[in-house]
């Protein structure tokens, strides 16, 4: 390493200093140390910054971590996040255009970021809730909010798991001609799969923390959805619900959970075409409405399917990576990702956004490594 010009000579000179002052048993100049240990620092840091490239967004975050969004900065400025969301007036879009990858590189359709695999089911250990053998150990939880008269009877895989209901599958027409990101509309086929009746919770959440296998701690009362969770994060909640249950938990595909979203409906939202009122949590969707965070589950009525919060409330995290638009897009109703995909696609709108967000063919992303006060999640299980 090249030292800077007129370096060696003052080192050499507190170093003398520091020598002179242990050979007269007397304690050493503290300022000559730190004038050295500074210059040291300075010199290192500018050869660094001159033979290294390095971007300013990776260097900020080698320094401070990833950015913390509090969910007052969130409520004054709900769409500046580190990516942007939709911005549409009149069912009009602008998407922004892909940021600068984490390794400091511009993205040009070669993300950063493995995809993890789904975790293998393991031997659940001795103090883990007990397993539900028939798949109906707790009573379904009692909400306010009506449920469709068709819809199926929920179910849990064990005592602290997530509601479930079966979706039967099938076919139907995703995304819709109101934004460029959700073009081309096309036709898609859904295998059988179950989904959560709600959003996870943060009383469901807990469970995972105190099993010590999540990391993140979640705020709030344990029946309002967990919020302020990374698609990380979302991961090892995922997994350790595959583990204590022997079953294959993961996020639904961006298909997926738009045919559940829709519910055999083919309008913008799947009450109809039109915000009605007291019908989802959003900021202008009516009461209740808490500008500080989501409603408690199961407030709004369910869908066509039973499912409760499928718009609004928080924006809930799918396995596929972002694209741009639906060109190329798989019709089996598999997960759309890349090698290494530096952003993941949400669904659903929050309490923060507007009714347009709330559409069912409304998309967002964002990076999967970063927490941000709206972002949920919703779990879905293979038969």
């Amino acid at each position: 390493m090249q030292i800077p010009t007129g370096f060696s000579g003052q080192a050499a000179r507190a170093t003398s200093g520091v020598s002179s002052a242990v050979r007269r048993d007397r304690p050493p100049n503290a300022g000559w140390l730190v004038a050295a240990i500074l210059i040291l620092t300075i010199g290192a840091g500018a050869y660094v910054l001159r033979n290294v490239e390095i971007s300013p967004r990776l260097l900020t975050r080698i320094v401070l971590g990833p950015p913390a969004i509090s969910p007052a900065q969130a409520l004054q400025s709900p769409q500046a996040a580190p990516l942007s969301v939709e911005a549409e007036s009149t069912y009009a879009v602008a998407i922004a255009a892909a940021p600068e990858s984490t390794s400091g590189a511009a993205v040009t359709g070669a993300p950063v970021t493995a995809v993890p695999e789904t975790p293998a089911p393991v031997q659940p250990e001795a103090d883990t809730p007990k397993l539900n053998e028939v798949a109906q150990v707790a009573s379904p939880r009692v909400v306010r909010g009506p449920r469709a008269a068709n819809a199926q009877e929920s179910f849990r895989d064990c005592t602290t798991c997530p509601e479930l209901i079966s979706l039967t599958g099938g076919s139907f027409e995703m995304g819709s001609n109101d934004s460029p990101a959700q073009k081309p509309v096309h036709r898609v086929s859904v295998e059988p799969f179950a989904l959560g009746r709600f959003p996870v919770t943060v009383g469901e959440w807990r469970y995972c923390v105190e099993a010590l296998a999540c990391s993140y701690q979640p705020t709030g009362d344990d029946d309002q959805p967990v919020h302020n969770v990374s698609w990380t994060d979302a991961l090892q909640y995922l997994g350790w619900l595959s583990r204590i249950t022997q079953r294959p938990y993961r996020l639904p595909t961006e298909a997926e959970w738009e045919y559940a979203a829709r519910a055999e409906t083919t309008t913008r939202y799947w009450w109809g075409n039109q915000l009605v009122r007291g019908m989802a949590n959003c900021r202008g969707c009516a009461e209740p409405y808490d500008a500080q965070g989501p409603t408690k589950i199961g407030e709004f009525a369910s869908n066509g399917f039973g499912l409760y919060d499928m718009a609004g409330g928080v924006w809930q995290w799918v396995s596929d990576c972002w694209h741009a638009n639906y060109r190329g897009a798989p019709n089996d109703g598999s997960s759309w990702d890349t090698p290494r995909c530096v952003e993941r696609v949400l669904r659903g709108g929050s309490w923060l956004n507007d009714p347009s967000f709330l559409r069912a063919a409304s998309r967002n992303r964002y990076d999967p490594d970063v927490r941000y006060p709206a972002n949920g999640l919703r779990v879905a299980r293979s038969p």
